[in-house]
């Protein structure tokens, strides 16, 4: 890897006249044999290449420590080789120092900047919605239409039910932005609201983006602790300061996801230079989003696009697509029962499509099909399937109270947060030892890591 050398360190001992004692007993545990007292050839000049080529070819000179040793009677021992053993063990510990402190030190440089921080959860959530992004080909022209329109001035809506992928379809748009516009200057911020504590209000929300356009195009900006101060700040002052040959998207998902005092849209810019584009998504029936943001853009419907769910024969493209890329398949009756179950349903929303190939993919050839399946109608029903298995899988009470606890703390909790709650549980910790008496009364930390792989 590119850091190599900050993360990785050689220490290469030779002994120097072991050929002089191949048949000692203990000598096959130093070199590679072929027999008893012949060495292995090719072995040999296999670690001669690592040792003397391939390592020094990417880890520099002082990521590499070389000790000369003699043979004893027992190879390697304490005290014949005391010299060597406790230089190993200076530069094994200094040299470890160093790589510590100077990845915490990268570390804390980068973790300090609570907006690069932020700026690289969306990415990391952008990358993981478009892993498996299909279709919405129709979808994507029209928002490729409005952004490169250069007449257009005012914000876009991308509405639909919950569910129907339209997190998905911003995260895509977000990437294939950079092809529409590839021979021109371009900006993507990316929010995807509710997720981290800076998405969580408008005010964080407004004060984050206007960071971000003032780091981008070097444009000084005041924190205002007032919203309607910050909002004009962004509207009139930063948006109109963006060099015209210099384009942004701005792209806000799932509006609805903000506290209540957002639902007015009145914080939307409403005007700005042809060479911005706001992007926003919410759903059509949460309070009155909706409607203020028809009143607010005059109830222009060029200006909204509707999400709607697949049809059962797309899924089956989509289904055989992500079986493909998980190297995996169906037998012919799981394959047919999975169509029939679709074919049953009018409207298929994207995350209902979703976690039903997360029940049927891993799937083996041998297993029987549950008729339960038949029973799932909606998100719901997929979740509550999802977690009944789960709960077989890993202990009833354990996984149950886990996600009550999850659940429970409003600001989130830590993974060894977590553990010290379920450790004081005593249902917990009985239905785990059921047959024996641990040395120390807590949770072992593996049962939750396996839950939470899961999940």
């Amino acid at each position: 890897s590119k850091d190599a050398n900050e993360r990785t360190l050689c220490f290469l001992r030779e002994i120097v006249d072991i050929h002089d004692h191949l048949s000692d007993e203990k000598a096959s545990k130093f070199i590679d044999m072929s027999s008893e007292t012949d060495i292995d050839q090719e072995a040999k000049k296999l670690l001669d290449r690592l040792k003397n080529i391939r390592i020094p070819s990417i880890l520099k000179s002082q990521n590499i420590f070389k000790y000369k040793v003699h043979w004893s009677s027992n190879g390697i021992n304490g005290q014949d080789h005391l010299k060597y053993i406790e230089q190993f063990n200076n530069d094994f510990y200094t040299s470890i120092k160093e790589q510590i402190d100077h990845c915490v030190q990268s570390r804390y440089t980068i973790g300090s900047d609570s907006l690069q921080h932020e700026i690289l959860e969306h990415a990391i959530q952008c990358k993981t919605h478009i892993e498996k992004f299909h279709g919405r080909i129709d979808v994507l022209s029209k928002l490729e239409k409005y952004i490169k329109n250069n007449r257009e001035h005012q914000p876009y809506v991308i509405y639909g039910d919950s569910g129907c992928g339209k997190t998905s379809v911003l995260a895509k748009t977000a990437i294939e932005i950079f092809k529409w516009w590839s021979d021109r200057s371009v900006s993507v911020i990316l929010r995807f609201l509710g997720t981290t504590p800076s998405s969580s209000t408008i005010y964080k929300t407004l004060h984050s983006i206007s960071e971000q356009i003032s780091e981008i195009y070097n444009i000084p900006m005041i924190s205002y602790s007032d919203i309607n101060q910050l909002c004009d700040q962004l509207e009139l002052n930063l948006l109109l300061q963006i060099p015209n040959n210099e384009y942004l998207v701005i792209l806000l998902d799932s509006i609805d996801q903000l506290h209540r005092d957002a639902y007015d849209c009145k914080w939307l810019p409403i005007k700005f230079p042809s060479n911005i584009k706001f992007i926003i998504s919410t759903l059509p029936d949460h309070e009155n989003i909706f409607v203020n943001l028809k009143n607010i853009l005059n109830e222009n419907l060029n200006l909204f696009i509707y999400i709607p769910p697949f049809e059962s024969s797309t899924v089956e493209i989509i289904y055989n697509d992500w079986l493909a890329i998980k190297k995996r398949s169906l037998n012919n009756e799981q394959h047919l029962f999975i169509n029939n179950l679709m074919k049953k349903k009018n409207q298929i929303l994207p995350l209902f499509m979703k976690l039903v190939f997360d029940i049927i993919s891993i799937w083996h050839s041998y297993d029987p099909i549950d008729e339960c399946l038949n029973e799932l109608n909606d998100v719901d029903d997929c979740i509550r399937y999802l977690f009944q298995r789960l709960q077989i899988i890993h202990n009833n009470i354990l996984f149950s109270r886990s996600l009550c606890y999850m659940t429970a703390c409003r600001n989130g909790i830590s993974q060894n947060e977590l553990e010290d709650i379920l450790s004081l549980d005593d249902d917990v910790l009985k239905s785990v030892f059921q047959h024996y008496i641990p040395p120390v009364r807590r949770l072992p930390g593996i049962l939750w890591t396996r839950i939470r792989n899961d999940l």
